[in-house]
């Protein structure tokens, strides 16, 4: 296997690493690649790895993560890789600005790298800019978008890239990781990470790792707990302190799409199936209150939520909207 070459530290993803390894080992490399799929799965981390190996100083496997230039990518600060992130909106003047850098000659490297995180931020007409320096990349450049599907992409921009789809990460592989990371978790705390991940690795760090979204899952179960007793008012007072943002009515509804369905294998007697098995005996008190037509009708109203979400869609409305339906 060609990976071998290399230090990568990806979990899962073997078939895509492989890929990028002949590539890199054949001086194959493509000049603009699209990383799209699913948060959680890795595509950031391989593309911040794969531009380590490429820029890594060291004469042995790269990346060595601990050359000056393996450390200023880490940290965001080579001046040769340039990374966009965390940005709602990518206007012309920043991709302008991007270009600009991409042109000058690499400063003390072989490569000028650029990482776009969620590309499809772009407006319009960064977009259209942006589509010259797809077409005619100056020098030895590697351009990688991120997305977490090809929307919101102009048909021109993905023409031009070589798309890498990024899937689920099997349980095992998730579970393996968690527990080689962090030795101090039980087996059982394991295999509930590990499930409620759903395939992501980067939502199974997370959780172990943010103190804020392990008190918010805490929060979630006590509102669970005693969710048939409480009034419509006392509903919609937690939610306006549970989904303050997007991301945390996404983490909401997928933790209730969880909830939900684990009350419907509960019902169904597929027991071994579920994933939030550190609250089985609040589970099975939750399932007699529910018959199984009530709970499908329920996770359809949350997928069906989980869909308005992505445009842009009033969250206090469609939480309340959600939690008079259940």
């Amino acid at each position: 296997m060609r990976k071998k070459y290399f230090n990568w530290s990806i979990v899962g993803h073997s078939h895509i690493l492989e890929a990028l390894s002949a590539a890199i080992l054949n001086n194959r490399l493509s000049h603009a690649y699209l990383f799209w799929g699913p948060s959680g799965l890795g595509k950031m981390t391989t593309a911040l790895q794969l531009a380590q190996i490429l820029q890594c100083q060291s004469k042995d496997k790269k990346p060595c993560l601990k050359c000056a230039a393996c450390q200023q990518i880490q940290n965001r600060l080579h001046p040769d890789t340039q990374i966009i992130e965390d940005k709602e909106s990518i206007n012309i003047e920043e991709i302008r600005m991007l270009q600009h850098n991409l042109s000058l000659n690499p400063y003390n490297s072989p490569y000028k790298i650029a990482i776009l995180d969620n590309a499809s931020a772009m407006t319009f007409e960064a977009q259209n800019a942006f589509l010259k320096t797809l077409e005619e990349p100056p020098g030895k450049t590697i351009i990688i978008l991120i997305n977490k599907e090809d929307a919101g992409l102009l048909p021109t921009i993905i023409s031009r890239c070589q798309i890498i789809g990024f899937s689920l990460v099997a349980k095992e592989q998730i579970k393996e990781f968690l527990k080689s990371k962090f030795s101090q978790l039980k087996d059982q705390q394991l295999e509930e990470l590990a499930r409620l991940a759903g395939g992501r690795p980067g939502l199974a760090l997370r959780m172990v790792d943010n103190s804020e979204l392990v008190e918010q899952r805490k929060e979630i179960v006590k509102f669970f707990s005693c969710l048939p007793e409480n009034s419509y008012l006392e509903r919609f007072n937690w939610l306006s302190q549970s989904s303050k943002d997007k991301k945390a009515t996404e983490l909401l509804l997928e933790f209730l799409l969880t909830w939900f369905r684990d009350l419907l294998l509960l019902k169904l007697g597929l027991i071994d199936l579920i994933t939030n098995i550190t609250h089985l005996s609040l589970l099975k008190k939750e399932a007699s209150l529910y018959k199984i037509p009530e709970i499908k009708k329920i996770i359809n109203k949350i997928l069906k939520t989980q869909e308005s979400l992505k445009y842009n869609a009033n969250l206090k409305l469609l939480l309340e909207s959600l939690f008079l339906f259940i």
